[in-house]
């Protein structure tokens, strides 16, 4: 969780380019509902690795993000 604002928030603060421009962004997260997840896919996510995952999923996304 991060402190003082959601990561939906900050990712539509990214999205708006109020913080940088944009940048390919992965999720990882520990709340696996379906609205959040749906509303980060809109806000532009690549990809979503909800906790626990391992250490191959991890480079298998960041991988396929880079391509």
């Amino acid at each position: 969780m991060l402190p003082g604002i959601s990561g939906l928030d900050f990712l539509a603060m990214m999205q708006n380019g109020k913080i940088q421009p944009y940048v390919p962004m992965m999720l990882i997260t520990g709340l696996a509902q379906s609205e959040c997840l749906e509303q980060a896919k809109a806000l532009g996510v690549l990809d979503i690795l909800t906790k626990p995952f391992s250490p191959q999923q991890l480079i298998d996304a960041v991988g396929e993000i880079l391509k």
